[in-house]
Protein backbone atom coordinates (compact mmCIF):
# COMPACT_ATOMS: atom_id res chain seq x y z
CA UNK A 1 0.00 0.00 0.00
CA UNK A 2 1.36 3.46 -1.10
CA UNK A 3 -0.79 6.25 1.21
CA UNK A 4 -0.20 9.73 0.11
CA UNK A 5 2.56 11.06 2.08
CA UNK A 6 1.24 13.77 4.67
CA UNK A 7 3.80 16.30 6.19
CA UNK A 8 5.46 15.69 9.15
CA UNK A 9 3.69 16.47 12.41
CA UNK A 10 5.54 19.48 14.10
CA UNK A 11 4.36 18.45 17.55
CA UNK A 12 5.88 14.14 17.74
CA UNK A 13 8.23 13.51 20.23
CA UNK A 14 10.93 11.03 19.77
CA UNK A 15 12.38 9.01 22.51
CA UNK A 16 15.19 11.01 24.51
CA UNK A 17 17.25 8.03 24.93
CA UNK A 18 17.90 4.40 23.28
CA UNK A 19 16.97 3.10 26.89
CA UNK A 20 13.64 4.62 26.91
CA UNK A 21 12.83 1.71 24.52
CA UNK A 22 11.41 -0.89 26.59
CA UNK A 23 8.03 -0.99 27.93
CA UNK A 24 7.02 -0.28 31.50
CA UNK A 25 6.96 -3.81 33.17
CA UNK A 26 3.63 -4.95 34.70
CA UNK A 27 6.03 -5.68 37.78
CA UNK A 28 7.66 -3.30 39.32
CA UNK A 29 10.17 -4.55 42.28
CA UNK A 30 10.73 -1.47 44.42
CA UNK A 31 13.66 -0.28 46.35
CA UNK A 32 12.76 0.84 49.78
CA UNK A 33 11.39 4.72 50.12
CA UNK A 34 14.26 5.98 51.66
CA UNK A 35 16.17 5.06 47.95
CA UNK A 36 13.35 5.82 46.17
CA UNK A 37 13.56 9.47 47.36
CA UNK A 38 17.71 9.31 46.80
CA UNK A 39 17.29 8.92 43.22
CA UNK A 40 14.91 11.84 42.71
CA UNK A 41 16.87 15.11 42.07
CA UNK A 42 18.33 16.28 45.34
CA UNK A 43 18.14 19.90 44.65
CA UNK A 44 14.00 19.77 45.00
CA UNK A 45 12.25 20.24 47.53
CA UNK A 46 10.64 17.17 49.55
CA UNK A 47 7.42 17.03 47.74
CA UNK A 48 8.37 17.44 44.30
CA UNK A 49 10.94 14.56 45.36
CA UNK A 50 8.08 12.80 46.44
CA UNK A 51 5.68 13.51 43.95
CA UNK A 52 8.78 12.34 41.51
CA UNK A 53 8.61 8.92 43.52
CA UNK A 54 5.01 8.37 42.96
CA UNK A 55 5.50 9.64 39.00
CA UNK A 56 7.81 6.91 38.57
CA UNK A 57 5.33 4.23 40.36
CA UNK A 58 2.55 5.31 38.31
CA UNK A 59 4.76 4.86 35.24
CA UNK A 60 5.64 1.34 35.99
CA UNK A 61 2.18 0.40 36.47
CA UNK A 62 2.83 -0.22 40.59
CA UNK A 63 -0.44 1.57 40.14
CA UNK A 64 -2.48 0.84 37.41
CA UNK A 65 -4.78 2.97 35.58
CA UNK A 66 -7.81 3.44 37.25
CA UNK A 67 -6.62 1.60 40.38
CA UNK A 68 -6.57 3.58 43.73
CA UNK A 69 -3.30 4.57 45.43
CA UNK A 70 -2.15 4.12 48.90
CA UNK A 71 -3.83 6.67 51.62
CA UNK A 72 -2.00 9.99 52.32
CA UNK A 73 -1.39 8.30 55.56
CA UNK A 74 0.49 5.16 54.46
CA UNK A 75 2.47 7.25 51.89
CA UNK A 76 3.34 9.55 54.68
CA UNK A 77 4.15 6.58 57.28
CA UNK A 78 6.07 4.87 54.15
CA UNK A 79 8.34 7.93 53.20
CA UNK A 80 8.65 9.16 56.48
CA UNK A 81 7.18 12.38 55.91
CA UNK A 82 5.12 14.77 57.13
CA UNK A 83 0.77 14.55 55.76
CA UNK A 84 1.13 18.10 54.36
CA UNK A 85 4.24 16.91 51.99
CA UNK A 86 2.44 14.07 50.42
CA UNK A 87 -0.86 16.23 50.43
CA UNK A 88 1.31 18.85 48.01
CA UNK A 89 3.02 16.04 46.36
CA UNK A 90 -0.18 14.51 45.45
CA UNK A 91 -2.01 17.93 44.28
CA UNK A 92 1.23 18.35 41.81
CA UNK A 93 -0.22 14.99 40.05
CA UNK A 94 -3.42 15.75 40.39
CA UNK A 95 -2.78 19.42 38.45
CA UNK A 96 -0.64 16.98 36.03
CA UNK A 97 -3.56 14.71 35.19
CA UNK A 98 -2.27 11.69 36.14
CA UNK A 99 -4.23 11.45 39.73
CA UNK A 100 -7.80 12.11 40.22
CA UNK A 101 -9.22 12.52 44.02
CA UNK A 102 -12.56 11.02 44.75
CA UNK A 103 -14.38 12.14 47.46
CA UNK A 104 -14.93 10.01 50.71
CA UNK A 105 -13.23 7.45 47.65
CA UNK A 106 -9.50 7.81 47.70
CA UNK A 107 -6.91 9.18 45.20
CA UNK A 108 -7.02 7.19 41.25
CA UNK A 109 -4.82 6.93 38.73
CA UNK A 110 -6.33 8.58 36.38
CA UNK A 111 -7.57 7.21 33.11
CA UNK A 112 -5.62 9.22 30.00
CA UNK A 113 -8.39 11.82 28.26
CA UNK A 114 -7.26 11.36 25.15
CA UNK A 115 -9.65 13.43 22.71
CA UNK A 116 -11.90 11.45 21.14
CA UNK A 117 -11.45 8.69 18.15
CA UNK A 118 -10.15 10.47 14.58
CA UNK A 119 -14.27 9.83 13.59
CA UNK A 120 -15.51 12.48 15.66
CA UNK A 121 -14.06 14.39 12.52
CA UNK A 122 -16.39 12.82 10.49
CA UNK A 123 -20.52 12.34 9.79
CA UNK A 124 -21.87 9.39 11.19
CA UNK A 125 -24.62 7.85 8.89
CA UNK A 126 -27.80 7.74 10.60
CA UNK A 127 -28.11 4.24 10.71
CA UNK A 128 -24.56 3.49 12.62
CA UNK A 129 -25.39 0.88 15.89
CA UNK A 130 -22.84 2.45 17.77
CA UNK A 131 -20.96 5.88 17.80
CA UNK A 132 -17.71 3.26 17.92
CA UNK A 133 -17.10 2.31 14.47
CA UNK A 134 -16.18 -1.52 13.35
CA UNK A 135 -12.12 -2.18 13.14
CA UNK A 136 -10.70 -4.28 10.30
CA UNK A 137 -7.70 -4.95 10.18
CA UNK A 138 -6.36 -5.57 6.57
CA UNK A 139 -2.72 -6.87 7.88
CA UNK A 140 -0.15 -7.00 10.09
CA UNK A 141 3.37 -6.85 8.95
CA UNK A 142 7.15 -6.04 9.69
CA UNK A 143 8.18 -3.10 7.49
CA UNK A 144 11.04 -0.43 7.05
CA UNK A 145 9.18 2.57 8.62
CA UNK A 146 8.64 5.81 6.58
CA UNK A 147 11.09 8.76 7.48
CA UNK A 148 7.91 10.06 9.90
CA UNK A 149 7.26 7.15 11.68
CA UNK A 150 11.04 6.55 12.50
CA UNK A 151 11.66 9.90 13.61
CA UNK A 152 8.85 9.89 16.16
CA UNK A 153 9.77 6.46 17.49
CA UNK A 154 13.14 6.36 17.47
CA UNK A 155 13.86 4.20 15.54
CA UNK A 156 17.11 3.93 13.87
CA UNK A 157 19.28 2.42 10.76
CA UNK A 158 17.68 -1.06 9.51
CA UNK A 159 15.68 -1.49 12.22
CA UNK A 160 12.40 -2.55 11.51
CA UNK A 161 8.87 -2.00 13.12
CA UNK A 162 5.49 -3.46 13.56
CA UNK A 163 2.64 -1.85 10.40
CA UNK A 164 -0.93 -2.27 11.59
CA UNK A 165 -3.21 -1.70 8.14
CA UNK A 166 -7.08 -1.39 9.14
CA UNK A 167 -10.19 0.31 7.90
CA UNK A 168 -12.78 2.29 10.37
CA UNK A 169 -16.38 1.55 8.61
CA UNK A 170 -19.72 2.02 9.68
CA UNK A 171 -21.56 -1.04 8.22
CA UNK A 172 -20.43 -1.05 4.50
CA UNK A 173 -19.77 2.72 5.03
CA UNK A 174 -15.35 3.11 5.07
CA UNK A 175 -14.63 6.09 6.15
CA UNK A 176 -10.91 5.95 7.65
CA UNK A 177 -7.91 4.24 6.17
CA UNK A 178 -5.14 3.70 8.49
CA UNK A 179 -1.45 2.95 8.65
CA UNK A 180 -0.47 2.70 12.23
CA UNK A 181 3.52 1.99 13.42
CA UNK A 182 4.66 0.60 16.48
CA UNK A 183 8.21 -0.32 17.70
CA UNK A 184 8.95 -3.85 17.73
CA UNK A 185 10.15 -4.02 21.18
CA UNK A 186 7.10 -4.43 23.02
CA UNK A 187 4.82 -5.50 19.70
CA UNK A 188 6.68 -7.82 17.66
CA UNK A 189 3.95 -10.71 19.55
CA UNK A 190 1.74 -9.11 17.02
CA UNK A 191 3.00 -10.71 14.13
CA UNK A 192 3.36 -14.25 15.93
CA UNK A 193 -0.28 -14.22 17.05
CA UNK A 194 -2.27 -12.79 14.23
CA UNK A 195 -5.22 -14.67 15.63
CA UNK A 196 -4.90 -12.21 18.64
CA UNK A 197 -5.06 -9.45 16.40
CA UNK A 198 -6.63 -6.04 17.98
CA UNK A 199 -10.00 -5.12 18.54
CA UNK A 200 -11.82 -2.23 17.91
CA UNK A 201 -10.16 0.25 20.16
CA UNK A 202 -6.35 -0.12 20.11
CA UNK A 203 -5.08 1.54 23.54
CA UNK A 204 -7.61 -0.42 26.11
CA UNK A 205 -5.62 -3.86 23.88
CA UNK A 206 -2.15 -2.06 24.22
CA UNK A 207 -2.84 -1.73 28.06
CA UNK A 208 -4.23 -5.42 29.02
CA UNK A 209 -1.90 -7.19 26.15
CA UNK A 210 1.75 -5.27 26.62
CA UNK A 211 1.67 -3.32 29.51
CA UNK A 212 1.54 0.06 27.58
CA UNK A 213 -0.42 2.98 28.00
CA UNK A 214 -1.19 5.47 26.50
CA UNK A 215 -1.46 8.70 28.26
CA UNK A 216 -1.46 11.60 25.29
CA UNK A 217 -1.53 12.36 21.89
CA UNK A 218 -0.22 14.60 19.43
CA UNK A 219 -2.34 15.36 16.28
CA UNK A 220 -2.42 17.09 13.09
CA UNK A 221 -5.18 17.66 10.47
CA UNK A 222 -3.97 18.52 6.78
CA UNK A 223 -5.58 17.51 3.25
CA UNK A 224 -4.22 16.34 0.60
CA UNK A 225 -5.41 13.84 -2.32
CA UNK A 226 -6.13 10.14 -2.49
CA UNK A 227 -3.80 7.85 -4.29
CA UNK A 228 -5.18 4.69 -6.03
CA UNK A 229 -4.73 2.23 -3.16
CA UNK A 230 -6.70 4.59 -0.55
CA UNK A 231 -9.13 5.44 -3.24
CA UNK A 232 -9.95 1.44 -3.46
CA UNK A 233 -10.26 1.56 0.46
CA UNK A 234 -12.37 4.36 0.71
CA UNK A 235 -14.41 3.64 -2.10
CA UNK A 236 -13.69 6.85 -4.33
CA UNK A 237 -11.59 7.86 -7.10
CA UNK A 238 -7.84 8.50 -7.38
CA UNK A 239 -7.47 12.13 -6.59
CA UNK A 240 -10.37 12.77 -4.75
CA UNK A 241 -9.30 14.85 -1.73
CA UNK A 242 -9.27 13.44 1.72
CA UNK A 243 -8.03 13.99 5.21
CA UNK A 244 -5.06 13.36 6.92
CA UNK A 245 -5.05 13.08 10.67
CA UNK A 246 -1.07 12.49 11.76
CA UNK A 247 -0.90 11.02 15.50
CA UNK A 248 1.79 10.55 17.60
CA UNK A 249 0.62 8.55 20.90
CA UNK A 250 3.67 8.56 23.83
CA UNK A 251 3.22 6.60 27.53
CA UNK A 252 3.48 9.12 30.72
CA UNK A 253 7.07 9.38 30.64
CA UNK A 254 6.45 11.23 27.13
CA UNK A 255 7.97 8.03 25.10
CA UNK A 256 6.23 7.87 21.64
CA UNK A 257 5.04 4.41 20.89
CA UNK A 258 2.73 4.68 18.35
CA UNK A 259 2.73 6.86 15.10
CA UNK A 260 -0.35 6.44 13.16
CA UNK A 261 -1.95 7.81 9.52
CA UNK A 262 -5.30 8.34 8.82
CA UNK A 263 -7.06 9.02 5.53
CA UNK A 264 -10.62 10.09 5.63
CA UNK A 265 -12.98 10.95 3.22
CA UNK A 266 -13.09 14.85 2.75
CA UNK A 267 -16.78 14.51 1.79
CA UNK A 268 -17.62 13.55 5.12
CA UNK A 269 -15.47 15.46 7.19
CA UNK A 270 -17.18 17.88 9.56
CA UNK A 271 -15.69 19.99 12.58
CA UNK A 272 -18.08 21.58 14.97
CA UNK A 273 -16.42 23.96 17.57
CA UNK A 274 -18.42 24.84 20.85
CA UNK A 275 -18.58 28.56 21.91
CA UNK A 276 -20.88 31.41 22.69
Amino acid sequence: MSPATPRRPRTSRAPSSAGEQTAPSKTFLRESPADELAAIDPRLSLFQRLAGVLRNRIQARNWPVGSVIDSEQDLAAQYGLSLGTVRRAIEELVSEGLLQRRQGSGTYVRRPQLGGLPTRFFDMPANARSAIPESRILGIESVKPPADAAEALGIVGRELAVRIERLRVWGDDLVIAEHIYLRKDPFAELLKNPADAPGTLLYPYYEARFGVVVNSVDEELTFSTADEETGRLLGIEAGAPVLVITRTASTFDSRAVEWRVSFGRADRFRLRVGGR
